[in-house]
């Protein structure tokens, strides 16, 4: 019972190609999913040793789920598959340290949608500081899917909010002299995302 999740950042589409399959017939199958996990509906249920034909999410899902089941008895020599992400660029990536005293940063999308399947950080640290202080002029996220996170520690054990939908929220203080901005976005369904803007207090 083993399981595959297909979520490349930025993909707005997944398409899967079975180079080799055999398995034994009504018994071991692979199951694919028009999403990230097992609630998703089927796209493909196979077992046996004919190639399926490619599959495809629907245009728009940028995730699919793979499941393989065998039972307590005969196997065969199973399967392989290419998989192929389709869609935009990532807009983020990775992590960014910001050391300025105050600054200005975003999710990089510009004038597009950002992608799907993103986790991006932005680690705010000015030497020195005793507080920092962010602000949004622009939030545009899929409500309680896509968001921003926001922690006053580097470890992100120290939660002070949680940003989500088309309202630019309120200003929000660390007291700790950092802050730990995260945003995510999930499979599917971006918006224009955000611009933030910080200050500090404290000098070094």
């Amino acid at each position: 019972n083993c399981k595959w999740v297909i979520a490349t950042a930025g993909a707005t589409q997944i398409s899967l190609t079975f180079t080799a399959f055999d398995t034994e017939a009504n018994y071991d199958t692979v199951f694919v999913y028009n999403g990230p996990d097992e609630t998703f509906p089927v796209l493909a249920t196979w077992w046996g040793n004919t190639l399926p034909p490619v599959i495809n999410t629907t245009t728009g899902i940028g995730a699919m789920c793979v499941k393989f089941t065998s039972d307590i008895s005969q196997t065969e020599s199973g399967w392989s598959a290419n998989y192929q992400a389709l869609g935009n660029t990532p807009s983020c990536g990775g992590g960014t340290i910001l050391s300025t005293p105050t600054g200005t940063f975003n999710d990089g999308s510009g004038g597009s949608n950002y992608g799907n399947n993103q986790q991006c950080y932005w680690f705010i640290s000015p030497p020195c500081a005793t507080s920092v202080t962010l602000s949004f002029s622009q939030f545009n996220t899929e409500q309680n899917y896509d968001g921003v996170v926001v922690y006053s520690d580097l470890a992100g054990a120290n939660q002070l909010a949680v940003f989500t939908g088309t309202t630019i929220p309120s200003s929000i203080t660390s007291n700790t002299g950092i802050m730990l901005v995260v945003f995510v976005s999930d499979y599917s369904t971006s918006l224009q995302g955000f611009t933030a803007n910080y200050t500090s207090t404290g000098s070094a």
